[in-house]
């Protein structure tokens, strides 16, 4: 049985052998490709900054702006 175990485990090692590179001259290809697709939906994000020294004015000035926006649709 250590004999056959032994057969077994030498002829599994070989297998590992056989994946390296060649010492000989070789060719070795490599490719890529990618395909470029319109999307079929997007999302656009939009955000408004305001910095003042009191919140209510702030917010009363994008409140301003997003009315203004919102009218030129």
């Amino acid at each position: 049985m250590r004999i056959l175990t032994g057969l077994l485990a030498l002829c599994l090692s070989g297998f590992s052998f056989a994946g390296a590179l060649p010492d000989s001259p070789h060719l070795y290809v490599k490719g890529t490709s990618f395909i470029q697709v319109q999307p079929d939906i997007a999302t656009i994000r939009v955000a408004i900054t305001e910095k003042q020294k009191s919140l209510p004015t702030a917010k009363e000035n994008v409140d301003k702006i997003m009315a203004k926006r919102h009218r030129n649709r």
